[in-house]
């Protein structure tokens, strides 16, 4: 029987051999598979020159190389990606984040701008990353959201005076858009609110609107008198103020004159303006600019209002001040000013530094008999006004509400 430790060379030697080399297992009997054969190594040549080299190269038997061990890995980390693999085979993609709540409003907003200038939000005076705005808040860059009972100023296009002009209008006595303006000069000869640098001229009067070019006039974009219903080109900060909440700034210098943007929202009936006294009330503009003393009388039917509390832009973060850097002027370009239906033009009264917060007077009409009150040596505030924080040196010190 052959032991488990001897070496291949030493299973083909023969009986013979392993006889001579392990005399100790002399008394076992072989266990092979086949047949076994007497061979005598003297009668034959090519066994003794087999014997011979057998002797001489395999003698004595060859040992086991011992094994070599293998070098120790060094102490590396292994980095393994959980990205998975494009099926373009690009190899893996990086981990999508997740946007904060500000770049979700701000990519939400940009959507909507109708190619106007961006919108972004800033805060350096709290962790709260944007204003708080009601459930389901829709941005309105330059348009109205009509109540049901609002008719739809589209019935009035066919109403619209329209001019000729050849690319651009300059004289606004020659130009038939501007037959319905009652903005004249002291000669009685038609006016355009802006100069040649689309710059408000501040020579409209209370009571009228600007009358700019609409869709059937014959002078394009370049037009000195298209000027608000163009997209806006100021780049606009919503910030957080330190004491009056969030305000709204341009991240730009602003000329004198300068039309920054409209008020939007949803227009509504004075009715329905007059119901909505709760935080609503605020974010409201009654397109009063045909309203007198002589009015309060008259049916409301067709008097209207601006609710900017669930549409709007960022004309809604514009705070009040008593001593403002904008007025609002009433403008139309695609309705007739008989349907009372007008935009709000938020205009640049004086040169305005970047970053410089923009503000409005809630309330000229009050602000100018509160001026009027102090010079009679007395100081009227209104039921529901509250405390002013504006700042300004002539503040009145109340602001309606």
């Amino acid at each position: 029987m052959l032991h488990e430790d001897r070496t291949f060379y030493e299973l083909v030697r023969g009986y013979k051999e392993l006889d001579r080399l392990y005399p100790e297992d002399a008394d076992e009997t072989p266990d092979f598979d086949g047949t076994l054969k007497t061979v005598d190594p003297a009668s034959n040549s090519r066994a003794r020159s087999r014997e011979r080299s057998i002797s001489s190269d395999i003698w004595p038997p060859p040992q086991p190389r011992a094994a070599r061990p293998l070098p120790r890995r060094t102490n590396l980390r292994r980095i393994t990606s959980t990205s998975p693999v494009t099926s373009e085979g690009e190899g893996p993609s990086r981990p999508r984040q997740r946007l904060s709540r500000r770049e979700e409003l701000e990519n939400i907003w940009a959507t909507r701008l109708l190619g106007a200038a961006p919108v972004t939000f800033v805060n350096e005076v709290s962790a709260e990353e944007v204003p708080p705005l009601p459930d389901g808040f829709e941005y309105i860059e330059r348009s109205y959201v009509r109540a049901p009972d609002v008719p739809d100023n589209s019935e009035q296009s066919d109403c619209l005076v329209s001019c000729d002009c050849i690319s651009r209008c300059h004289d606004a006595e020659e130009c038939g858009c501007q037959d319905p303006s009652e903005l004249r000069d002291e000669s009685g000869r038609h006016l355009f609110a802006y100069t040649e640098k689309r710059l408000f001229n501040f020579r409209l009067p209370a009571g009228i609107e600007a009358i700019e070019c609409n869709k059937s006039c014959s002078c394009d974009r370049r037009c000195p008198n298209r000027v608000a219903q163009l997209p806006r080109d100021v780049p606009i900060e919503i910030f957080r103020t330190r004491t009056r909440g969030w305000g709204a700034r341009a991240t730009t210098p602003l000329t004198r004159g300068k039309v920054v943007g409209i008020y939007t929202g949803q227009l509504i009936r004075r009715e329905e303006a007059d119901r909505r006294y709760d935080e609503r009330r605020s974010y409201i503009f009654d397109l009063d600019v045909h309203e007198g003393s002589d009015d309060d009388e008259e049916p409301s039917g067709d008097r209207y209002s601006v609710d900017g509390y669930a549409y709007g832009n960022w004309t809604r973060f514009v705070n009040h001040s008593c001593e403002p850097n904008m007025r609002v002027f009433p403008v139309v370009w695609d309705t007739i000013p008989e349907l009372n239906q007008p935009y709000l033009a938020f205009v640049a009264t004086q040169d305005i530094p970047a970053r410089t917060e923009l503000t409005i007077d809630y309330d000229p009409k009050a602000g100018e008999e509160a001026r009027t009150a102090k010079q009679k040596g007395r100081e009227i505030m209104p039921d529901g006004a509250r405390e002013c924080m504006c700042g300004a040196e002539s503040c009145r010190g109340w602001v309606p509400v």
